[in-house]
């Protein structure tokens, strides 16, 4: 006769995942902000730059390249929401175990 052992999961599993879920929530939240910061900072250097009278060619040239520290945090910000909101639906999951 074969005798099963237990339940594969810990007792306190359902509480694991909980907090992990809370945690991963906060750090999500947190990336999005820092994506978000990095939007805004390439955004308002921006608006520095075209404010001027005259821009000489490397100026131009920074101009141009905050749009992609623009797109990447903008990246940045969404990605961070993504995980935040997996993460949220994980604490949820994780309550109901």
């Amino acid at each position: 006769m074969v005798k099963v052992k237990g339940p594969f999961l810990p007792k306190n599993f359902g509480k694991i995942v909980m907090y992990s879920g809370v945690g991963l929530t906060a750090v999500g939240l947190g990336v999005a902000g820092w994506g978000a910061s990095v939007h805004n900072d390439a955004v308002a250097e921006r608006h520095t730059l075209q404010d001027r009278e005259a821009n000489n060619d490397n100026q131009m040239q920074a101009f141009y390249d905050l749009h992609s520290d623009m797109e990447t945090g903008k990246l940045i910000h969404f990605t961070g929401l993504g995980i935040a909101g997996f993460a949220a639906l994980t604490a949820a999951v994780g309550s109901l175990l």
